[in-house]
């Protein structure tokens, strides 16, 4: 599952706010080793939008699972191939 919010921080700016919880769930029966929610991943990050095909993204994410945590950093692109114009 993933719940997903996006905020653009002015009207016709193209800077925006990334919000993001992925949630796994584990389809097996949950073990000493394992757990019905396996691992999840919180994700809060700055968007510039450069072009109407093209962002660039940086990012805090939280990976949380049974047994470890960690934190990281992620530097994106997205490009945006075709258009529905």
């Amino acid at each position: 599952m993933r719940f997903s919010y996006t905020k653009e921080l002015s009207d016709k700016g193209p800077i925006y706010l990334p919000v993001y919880d992925e949630i796994f769930i584990n389809g097996e029966k949950p073990t000493e080793n394992s757990q019905f929610f396996h691992p999840n991943r919180i994700y809060l990050g700055l968007g510039y939008r450069t072009s109407s095909k093209l962002a660039l993204q940086i990012g805090l994410m939280e990976q949380t699972s049974t047994f470890r945590s960690k934190t990281q950093l992620q530097f994106s692109a997205f490009h945006q191939l075709f258009s529905k114009k």
